[in-house]
């Protein structure tokens, strides 16, 4: 948990077709979520308006190559970087 990013969950991981991001305790109603490979390249970014302090997001992997991925959340000056166990491993 961080500042206005609140808990983020990540899931399923290991992931073969999408990963789904939720978000809670979020206390500025934008969100940005983006996925980024191990060396910083974003493979895919979104903005969301959060709904009762909360955002779901379906992110579809299935094209990428297996890999470690990373997701990172940002609302307001704050920001999370999910490395562990937002991190996945597309099972293909």
């Amino acid at each position: 948990q961080l500042g206005e990013v609140g808990k983020v969950s990540v899931f399923p991981n290991p992931a073969k077709n999408f990963v789904t991001v939720f978000g809670e305790d979020i206390q500025n109603p934008e969100v940005r979520v983006s996925l980024k490979d191990v060396l910083g390249r974003q493979l895919h970014a979104e903005k969301l308006r959060t709904t009762n302090q909360s955002f779901t997001v379906r992110i579809d992997v299935s094209s990428i190559p297996t890999g470690v991925y990373f997701i990172e959340i940002k609302a307001g000056d704050s920001s999370l970087t999910e490395k562990i166990p937002a991190s996945f491993v597309n099972a293909k």
